[in-house]
């Protein structure tokens, strides 16, 4: 190989705020400041765009934001396996490429606006966003 000098680095566009249908590209068995199990996932968006989603184990959300992770799962048509999903390998590898739906929104940092995923959303969640816009505006008094 011969050396050419690199130009500077393409940054990674981030999901920007809204409802994503996006793919769990990597699953990390990891820990947190506090030293709790984690999950760190890498989603991917339609257009390559990047979101961080950090599950914690031990807390009292825990079940329940693994319930809405696998549930959004399914609604993509995935069969979810009779596994006793938890922070263990095979929840991992389960997890990795499949999709789900997110919500992403923002909080400032300093001056330094940045993106986090607030919450996995079901279908019916992520379908009810369109529902709201796409509202016909023609007739805005109930037909009643």
């Amino acid at each position: 190989m011969k050396f050419e000098r690199k130009s500077s680095r393409q940054s990674v566009p981030y999901l920007k705020e809204g409802k994503h249908d996006v793919t769990i590209i990597s699953c990390e068995m990891t820990k947190s400041k506090k030293d709790s199990n984690m999950f760190k996932m890498v989603l991917e968006g339609e257009n390559g765009e990047r979101a961080y989603y950090y599950l914690t184990f031990g807390t009292d959300y825990t079940e329940d934001n693994l319930q809405y992770l696998l549930t959004s799962i399914q609604d993509h048509g995935f069969d979810i396996p009779d596994l006793d999903f938890g922070y263990n390998k095979e929840t991992v590898q389960f997890l990795e490429d499949k999709k789900t739906y997110v919500e992403i929104d923002s909080e400032l940092d300093g001056k330094q606006k940045r993106y986090r995923v607030s919450k996995i959303l079901t279908l019916s969640e992520y379908e009810d966003s369109y529902d709201d816009e796409e509202s016909n505006n023609d007739y805005p008094f109930s037909e009643e």
